[in-house]
C-alpha cells in the first residue's frame, strides 16, 4: 500500500481546517454575527498552518481570526490576546520584525489593561502564554510585565497560595529564558519552600515588599 498519504496528512489536515475556517468566515460574512465557535475555528486553523510551518498561510488566518474577534461586542479579550500573541510570532518567523513589534506593542497595552481592571480571566490566559509562547525579541518586556503582575498579587493573595506560588515559578522561567539562571534558581527555589509552608523572606529582584518599605521609612505597615 502507497504510504506517502501518511507523510502528507499533516498539510493535508492543515488545508482542511484552512478551508473551514473559510467558509465559516463567509457565512459569517453573510450573517454578519461571529460564534465563538467560528473563533475557534479560525484559531485551530492558524495554529495548524503555524504547526506545519506555513507561518505565511498562519498569518493570513491569523488576520480573519482577529477580525472575528473584535468584531464581537464586547471583545473576548482572553481570545484577543492569545491571537496576538501567536500572530506576532509567525510575523517574526517570516522576517516582519516591525509588524511583529507593533503587535507585541498592543499586546502589552491589553495586558497592562489586565491589571488597572483587575482582570482575573485575562490574568490566567496571561499565566498560560508566558509558559507555553514564544515571544523572541520581545522576552524582556513580557518578563517586566510579569514583574508587574507579581507585586500585583503579592498584595491581592497570600504568600502560600497556589496563585502567588505559581507566579513566582513563571515568573522564574521567564527569567531562565532570559539567560538570568541564577535569579531563576533562587527563585524556583523560594517557589518550593512557599510550598512546604515556609515564611515569605524571600525579596522578589526588581521588588521590594511593603513590610521592606515600611520598615526602611520608619512607618508602621497599613
Amino acid at each position: 500500500m502507497d504510504s506517502s498519504w501518511l507523510a502528507n496528512w499533516p498539510l493535508a489536515a492543515g488545508a482542511a481546517l484552512t478551508l473551514l475556517a473559510i467558509i465559516l468566515w463567509q457565512a459569517n460574512s453573510r450573517q454578519g454575527s461571529v460564534s465563538p465557535a467560528q473563533i475557534q475555528s479560525s484559531l485551530a486553523s492558524a495554529a495548524q498552518a503555524r504547526k506545519n510551518g506555513d507561518h505565511e498561510q498562519a498569518i493570513m488566518l491569523y488576520e480573519r481570526a482577529l477580525s472575528h474577534i473584535e468584531g464581537q461586542s464586547p471583545v473576548d479579550k482572553s481570545y484577543l490576546s492569545a491571537c496576538l500573541v501567536s500572530y506576532a510570532e509567525s510575523l517574526d518567523r517570516t522576517g516582519s520584525i516591525k509588524e511583529a513589534r507593533d503587535v507585541r506593542t498592543r499586546l502589552m497595552s491589553l495586558w497592562n489593561s489586565a491589571l488597572e481592571e483587575k482582570d482575573i480571566d485575562l490574568m490566567t490566559e496571561v499565566d498560560y502564554l508566558c509558559t507555553s509562547a514564544d515571544f523572541g525579541s520581545a522576552t524582556r518586556d513580557v518578563a517586566d510585565y510579569y514583574e508587574r503582575l507579581l507585586a500585583f498579587r503579592e498584595k491581592a493573595y497570600s504568600h502560600k497560595s497556589d496563585i502567588f506560588i505559581n507566579t513566582v515559578v513563571i515568573y522564574a522561567g521567564l527569567m531562565r529564558r532570559l539567560g538570568e539562571k541564577e535569579i531563576a534558581d533562587d527563585l524556583e527555589a523560594h517557589a518550593e519552600k512557599l510550598r512546604k509552608g515556609g515564611p515569605r523572606e524571600f525579596v522578589i529582584p526588581g521588588l521590594e515588599s511593603s513590610e521592606d518599605s515600611s520598615e526602611e521609612s520608619g512607618e508602621e505597615p497599613s
